[in-house]
């Protein structure tokens, strides 16, 4: 599992690390 992530794979994990921070801001905003 310690392959390199082809650039597909790699974007998906930024877009996933954005949502995850963007959750992270709503939910302080509204809690």
């Amino acid at each position: 599992m310690n392959r390199p992530l082809p650039a597909v794979s790699r974007r998906w994990m930024s877009i996933a690390l954005l949502a995850l921070l963007a959750v992270a801001v709503a939910y302080s905003i509204w809690h």
